[in-house]
């Protein structure tokens, strides 16, 4: 995983749905959301590390080793927050997902915009 690389991609698009083998996934179908609320950390974005990062993911590495499971990423009101999402396709199923697990949101990763919920 490279830390440094998911950092300098929120800062630039204010947000980051980090797959170890893909990279960055915006640009491709699908919606993240995160059906895992209780994981999620919130983080000043100006203090936001990349030994934050790896603690995270180290600490969620058993989420963040299944399939179609991702580290995200994403800014609000200058607060990071960090979480493990999944990637759904059908924009319905992941607001189910989203309202089921007290998520404010969900992310269109090929548009690249922010679905309130």
């Amino acid at each position: 995983m490279n830390f440094r690389k998911i950092i300098d991609k929120v800062r630039e698009d204010g947000g980051c749905t980090y797959s170890p083998t893909y990279g960055d996934l915006h640009g491709k179908a699908g919606y993240g959301v995160s059906p895992y609320k209780d994981r999620e950390e919130l983080i000043p974005f100006n203090e936001l590390t990349e030994n934050d990062l790896k603690n995270f993911y180290h600490e969620n590495s058993d989420l963040l080793l299944l399939p179609n499971h991702y580290l995200g990423v994403w800014v609000k009101d200058g607060i990071a927050h960090v979480d493990v999402s999944v990637v759904e396709p059908q924009k319905k199923k992941a607001l189910y997902i989203a309202s089921h697990n007290n998520q404010s949101a969900i992310f269109d990763l090929g548009n690249r915009l922010t679905i309130a919920v």
